[in-house]
């Protein structure tokens, strides 16, 4: 919503910005080539000429068109990529009816696959709790619980709960950075036109969308670590 909305507010002023822009390059290009002490051939101008030209009418073109064609061609299959190395890592499985097609829908995917693992160690300690309480309990009492199993359950139980408090504070960051790099598509499609701004800004947008992908599949990979190692601790 933030992509479309910053896209419908932004491409005519974008649009508007490249012509002015690509105007004064050609100002100064030409009055640079007029100046010039040495003698240059005037095919290298009509040259650099067109090749500018060229990559203004293609982002003329992007800007004009429908932003989810943008998205689907260039952002999706990068983002889509590695929420499902995220998804693979913490179910162990491509993903069940196959990899859903929206980053959107991934994002989701991948949230749910990892609170799945934290639910199953709060399973596991209850478990544990249970067996504490009614099985192992001393002399078949309930109120004086087997300590071991005890404290097994206790400890499943607060890791779960940090987990659960944890992950999504540390989610927040990703989602703000991918929110703030959709809502810049505009500029950085913009900002393409010239070597000067697409050095300056294209690479600070796409490194946004970047760092928001490697938080979740390392943020992934982190929890699928700690909930092993927790779900092995009860047979250690």
């Amino acid at each position: 919503s933030i992509a479309k909305a910053s896209y419908t507010s932004l491409a005519g002023a974008m649009v508007t910005l490249v012509i002015i822009g690509m105007a004064l390059w050609l100002a100064m290009t030409i009055l640079k080539f007029i100046s010039a002490f040495d003698v240059k051939e005037p095919r290298i101008l009509v040259k650099t000429i067109f090749n500018q030209a060229f990559v203004v009418f293609v982002v003329v073109v992007i800007l004009r068109s429908d932003i989810q064609e943008f998205i689907d061609l260039i952002v999706t299959p990068v983002f889509n990529t590695g929420m499902a190395l995220a998804q693979l890592v913490t179910s162990g499985q491509t993903g069940h009816g196959g990899i859903p097609s929206s980053i959107g829908n991934n994002i989701l995917c991948t949230i749910q696959s990892i609170q799945g693992k934290i639910l199953d160690i709060m399973t596991l300690g209850s478990t544990s709790l249970c067996v504490a309480f009614f099985k192992e309990s001393y002399w078949k009492l309930w109120f004086l619980p087997h300590v071991g199993y005890l404290l097994v359950g206790v400890i499943l139980w607060l890791s779960a709960f940090l987990l659960m408090v944890i992950y999504p504070w540390l989610l927040i960051d990703s989602i703000l950075q991918l929110s703030v790099a959709s809502a810049l598509i505009p500029v950085a499609i913009a900002a393409y036109a010239f070597p000067i701004t697409r050095k300056k800004y294209v690479t600070k947008v796409w490194e946004t969308f970047m760092t928001a992908m490697f938080t979740f599949l390392f943020l992934s990979i982190v929890i699928f670590i700690i909930t092993t190692g927790i779900e092995l601790t009860p047979s250690l």
